[in-house]
């Protein structure tokens, strides 16, 4: 049976770590934009914008920050599509939700290979994620060569 693989946009909306890969460098970038406008403002004192027009800090800040949540966001994708692609479509139940602010840890126990395991892992709260409940049936993705 073949699984579904999930979309780019529904890894970044669900995964902590890819969503947070794609909103740390946006927001410094952003930053940097905002700062080498301001910067270059007519009427606006040298300095002002917190750098001079000439400082290449913040646009080193800008590239690192793209170039490593870049970096970790081919790998969540990677990680998560070849689960997919290599794994077996079972059920699970959910045995904790928990929540803090926008993160949210799912526990759910499963059986593969006769064997019961239990495992968790960490989410960005949407609202697919919100509607998760404790004892809920979840579809779950086993990766079959662990």
């Amino acid at each position: 049976m073949t699984v579904r693989q999930p979309s780019l946009v529904s890894i970044i909306q669900s995964d902590y770590a890819a969503f947070m890969a794609v909103l740390v460098p946006g927001i410094i970038v952003s930053v940097s934009l905002a700062v080498a406008v301001l910067a270059n403002w007519p009427d606006v004192p040298a300095g002002a914008a917190g750098a001079s027009p000439g400082s290449p800090l913040l646009l080193f800040a800008a590239l690192a920050a793209a170039v490593a949540g870049l970096a970790v966001l081919i790998w969540r994708v990677w990680t998560i599509r070849g689960v997919f692609a290599r794994g077996v479509e079972g059920s699970g139940l959910l045995t904790r939700v928990a929540a803090v602010k926008d993160r949210g840890q799912l526990t759910f126990q499963f059986e593969h290979a006769g064997q019961t395991y239990e495992c968790g892992c960490s989410v960005h709260r949407n609202p697919r994620t919100n509607r998760l409940k404790k004892g809920a049936a979840v579809a779950i993705v086993v990766d079959a060569s662990d």
